[in-house]
């Protein structure tokens, strides 16, 4: 080859892979610049009191954390030590990680502020998959995945769930992480994975299950080829680790679901329920219902495959949860 023709080849492959370049490095400007907000607002929310700063989390993270603190202490999952048995939280394995922080050689003031850590390095995750599944829907578009990558970043109510130690902050990558992977899975893809994601979602929190449902229908619908594989194991895993907490829980407390949940839809009308959760979804989406069905219309006319119906299917799942319950079950 000769010495102009070998410039030309590699200006040619140098500027072909230079916007892939140039959009990581903005990735990792608008990751780095994430970490630095959540880092400013968990400084700025710990008080100090007798020169002593202490972090917190948000008011139902820290009945959690006590739970989690009772059962360090060898007393079990209780409210009171040596108290009477009663389910006062909804996200188990959750409630498990901040017992390992109390394990740990860690000041009591200290505590909160290892959860709210693992919070940002869950949020860098879900960036990361979030990144990852918009190069997914529109291929050879690293605008696209940036900006997607950037409005959630700065989506302000994710933040303030997440970085006051809720457990959003697991179940929200655990949920972008199982689209992409379904996604993946219909191109052929293992479902291996999928299976292991919608579980430990389950245990992060039940809520996960009508996602999961919807998930599974969709792979099955569109992966013809494995569709009874996956109506088998992927509602077979999901029967399995459903089950295991009913079971565990009743065994352990006398009840299969939490106590918050008979609280809040026992002597509760379906018809106020119904009401309440229209009430909700009617204000959310007047702030940015908007955009998202003008996206969501836009993608499905324009574009009907598989990886955008899959995530329209997911989207109206949870707007359709938050319809039929009045808030959080927890």
């Amino acid at each position: 080859m000769s010495d102009a023709a070998q410039s030309i080849s590699q200006s040619f492959f140098t500027r072909r892979h230079l916007p892939v370049d140039i959009a990581s490095l903005f990735f990792a400007v608008v990751a780095l610049a994430w970490i630095g907000f959540a880092g400013t607002f968990i400084y700025d929310s710990s008080p100090v009191i007798e020169k002593v700063r202490y972090f917190f989390l948000f008011d139902d993270e820290m009945i959690s954390m006590r739970y989690a603190a009772n059962l360090a202490h060898g007393y079990g999952l209780v409210w009171n030590p040596h108290g009477a048995r009663v389910e006062g939280f909804t996200n188990p394995l959750w409630v498990g990680i901040m017992t390992l922080f109390h394990l740990m050689p860690i000041p009591a003031a200290r505590t909160s502020l290892m959860v709210e850590l693992l919070c940002i390095a869950l949020g860098v995750a879900n960036l990361l998959f979030v990144w990852r599944l918009s190069q997914t829907l529109a291929p050879g578009s690293k605008t696209v995945a940036l900006g997607a990558v950037i409005l959630t970043a700065g989506y302000y109510p994710l933040n303030h769930w997440a970085l006051r130690g809720s457990e959003v902050a697991l179940l929200t990558p655990l949920l972008t992480l199982a689209v992409l992977l379904a996604i993946e899975m219909v191109d052929g893809g293992s479902p291996r994975w999928l299976w292991s994601v919608l579980g430990i979602g389950t245990l992060t929190r039940l809520d996960i299950v009508a996602p999961a449902i919807v998930i599974i229908a969709m792979v099955a619908l569109y992966d013809r080829d494995r569709r009874r594989d996956h109506l088998v194991y992927g509602f077979g895993c999901l029967i399995v680790f459903v089950g295991a907490q009913l079971l565990l829980n009743r065994w352990y407390y006398g009840s299969c679901l939490p106590n918050t949940y008979y609280l809040k839809m026992t002597g509760y009308p379906l018809r106020l329920r119904i009401e309440h959760g229209l009430y909700m979804t009617r204000d959310f989406l007047s702030r940015i219902g908007p955009l998202i069905l003008f996206l969501t219309v836009g993608f499905v006319c324009f574009k009907r495959d598989a990886a955008v119906l899959i995530l329209a299917a997911v989207l109206g799942c949870i707007a359709l949860m938050w319809v039929e319950m009045p808030g959080k079950i927890g």
